[in-house]
């Protein structure tokens, strides 16, 4: 009944929340709870949909990649069946976009993105489209430079960051960003645009780390973006390496 849906909502909520906050035990837990009440209430597609998306991000948080793919296709074929198409089509295409990449399927990945690059440039002119769209650009930059097709890849991070732009409150996004364009130049070879994207990709992490209240999520950022650090300090010994006097700041 109503009691049942209630404590449904608030699993789901819960999860999502613990989820983005890294809490992987207590968001597993809720999760765990959203299959349980599955029969114990009337569950509309909506709900039902909204389940199964936050069952395929944490799945996908903890590596069980066969499963956060099932999800994610259940959750797809769902969203398809809603008429007209919203823009819940395209975070569903977007979680087989994450599936499909993180099990190296990066052609299907590829498909998913376009797809929903389509959809939502064929749709209305709102903040939430331009959210979608950022992310959707976004994600194809980052398939593509992990195919090695960084030169594809860095006008998609530029459209997504135009995009984000309208949208200042997303500065996290930025920031990965401009981490997918600092990698691409890496990659492509080309020391001078890297060296200016470094100081930019630092300078956001420094507005990030500041936003971070508790020590353990600070903690846990800075080890998770540890690579940014490896750049910055490999980018530092080369400096000092060809004699090139002052340091980067």
């Amino acid at each position: 009944g109503a009691y049942g849906h209630q404590h449904a909502l608030v699993d789901a909520l819960s999860a999502k929340i613990e989820m983005e906050l890294g809490e992987l035990e207590p968001a597993l837990a809720h999760a765990g709870k959203l299959l349980s009440f599955t029969g114990l209430y009337y569950q509309n597609r909506g709900q039902f949909l909204r389940d199964l998306g936050t069952l395929a991000d944490l799945s996908l948080k903890l590596k069980f990649l066969a499963t956060s793919v099932s999800f994610s296709r259940e959750a797809l074929s769902i969203a398809r069946d809603i008429s007209p198409p919203d823009n819940r089509l395209n975070s569903s295409l977007l979680r087989m976009v994450k599936s499909s990449a993180a099990k190296e399927d990066f052609d299907s990945a590829l498909a998913y993105a376009n797809e929903s690059k389509q959809i939502a440039l064929a749709r209305g002119d709102s903040s939430e489209n331009t959210r979608l769209t950022a992310e959707i650009y976004f994600a194809l930059a980052d398939l593509k430079r992990e195919i090695n097709h960084c030169d594809e890849a860095l006008p998609d991070y530029d459209k997504a960051l135009e995009l984000y732009a309208r949208l200042p409150e997303l500065s996290v996004s930025s920031y990965e960003i401009h981490k997918g364009k600092l990698f691409c130049f890496k990659q492509l070879n080309r020391p001078d645009d890297f060296s200016n994207e470094l100081q930019t990709v630092l300078k956001l992490s420094e507005q990030y780390r500041n936003t971070i209240r508790e020590d353990d999520s600070r903690q846990a950022f800075f080890a998770n973006e540890q690579d940014v650090f490896d750049l910055a300090l490999g980018d530092v010994k080369a400096v000092v390496g060809q004699g090139g006097g002052q340091l980067p700041q």
